[in-house]
């Protein structure tokens, strides 16, 4: 599995030696965020566009003043903007906690696309749904739309730690996310057992540990090694911090902002220490 650390654009230099990237929609604005992750993609790195589905609802996206949302592109910017990018990758629009729209927002994006459009592209999607049922149901019809433009091999499936979540939390009857999405990866697993995996955020180091034989997952995006440094917390003390949803107690790093020294250097250990918690993921001896 790689790491694809999401990192405040004032330390990006921080991301250069990952292979893998999730780059926001919502920071394309920035002339220096764009031509970084271009320099990536030209050194041959694996570059995924998010549409900023998740920080549209939590407003992740910050100025130093107040909470910006990210502003959703339309679905032909959208593809313009992978285009520019030279991405290998997009991310199906969704909405956070909603099947129906989820399904209705997979269809209005691919059935206005034509399949030659698409063709530079793999398609990731993000299944929604507040119980397993929907959330199984929302996968199945997401990649029916799908698999009229592509090939299963160029389908991926994106867990998010919210779905992932809330998918399985009535059977398990906890909300402890690093519990309940390894249990929602291995459903899907069985669901499309030949289909590559992408976790969406991170909420504690120690759900890695679940993954240990999961060959199929490609990679997990994150900004929690920063998130955590900013509650002074560190992955060579301990690999359990926060019971889910962490957002509501969880300080979220401004991806426009500078850290203090401390903090950036706690941020920088707890990077490394994930990078070689993920490099641990995937292989069967």
């Amino acid at each position: 599995m790689d790491l694809n650390p999401i990192v405040p654009i004032p330390y990006l230099e921080l991301a250069k030696d990952y292979k893998r990237h999730l780059l926001l929609a919502g920071l394309l604005g920035n002339s220096e965020y764009v031509n970084f992750y271009k320099q990536r993609r030209k050194d041959g790195n694996y570059l995924i566009l998010d549409p900023g589905s998740y920080e549209e609802t939590t407003a992740i996206i910050k100025t130093s003043h107040k909470v910006q949302p990210s502003k959703g592109l339309d679905h032909y910017s959208y593809i313009a903007a992978a285009e520019d990018l030279g991405v290998q990758e997009v991310i199906v629009p969704d909405c956070v906690g909603d099947y129906l729209k989820t399904v209705n927002l997979a269809k209005d994006f691919l059935e206005s696309m034509t399949t030659s459009r698409l063709a530079p592209f793999k398609l990731e999607l993000v299944p929604q749904g507040t119980n397993l049922d929907h959330y199984l149901t929302c996968l199945t019809l997401q990649m029916k739309l799908a698999l009229k433009h592509k090939q299963s091999r160029d389908v991926t499936i994106g867990i998010s730690k919210v779905s992932g979540d809330l998918a399985v939390r009535s059977i398990t009857k906890t909300n402890r996310c690093y519990v309940n999405r390894p249990i929602t990866v291995g459903l899907v697993e069985k669901l499309f057992p030949k289909t590559e995996i992408h976790l969406l955020g991170l909420v504690d180091p120690v759900e890695l540990f679940f993954y240990r034989y999961h060959e199929n997952i490609t990679g997990i995006d994150t900004t929690a090694p920063f998130n955590h440094a900013l509650q002074g917390c560190s992955y060579k003390e301990s690999y359990i911090f926060e019971q889910y949803p962490c957002s509501d107690r969880l300080p979220r790093v401004n991806l426009n902002g500078t850290l203090f020294p401390d903090e950036l250097e706690l941020a920088k250990q707890n990077l490394d220490v994930l990078d070689g918690i993920c490099k641990q993921v995937g292989f069967v001896e």
